[in-house]
Formats: C-alpha cells, sequence, structure tokens
C-alpha cells in the first residue's frame, strides 16, 4: 500500500472519455475530483478546476 498515490486526471484534461490515472499525490487540481455513478457501465467526474471550486464535467465509460 502506497499512500502517496491517488487518483489522477490525465493532463488535467476536460474533455469527455479522458483518462483516470494512479499517480503520486502532487495536491493539483487534477487530482480534486469526485466521482457520481450514471448506470453500471459509466460515470460522470466532476473536476475542480481552480480555487473557486468550478466544476467540468466528464463523461467516464467502464474499460469492462
Amino acid at each position: 500500500k502506497n499512500s502517496n498515490l491517488v487518483l489522477d486526471v490525465s493532463g488535467a484534461n476536460i474533455s469527455n472519455n479522458t483518462n483516470i490515472q494512479v499517480y503520486e499525490r502532487n495536491g493539483t487540481n487534477a487530482q480534486k475530483f469526485k466521482l457520481v455513478q450514471v448506470d453500471v457501465d459509466s460515470a460522470i467526474f466532476y473536476q475542480q478546476q481552480n480555487s473557486s471550486e468550478q466544476e467540468y464535467r466528464n463523461n467516464v465509460k467502464s474499460n469492462n
């Protein structure tokens, strides 16, 4: 177990179908988001982009 590893939005991208990766904790906004399940095969993540907590909605599909 490495507690310094977290989920990270690849390249802090805000486009649909952006990859989410495991990355070392660095405190950037690419690591500040929440997932909301939409249905069995997809979710939406909301990524914080600035200190005003503006959220960007992105669709994420599972790799099943």
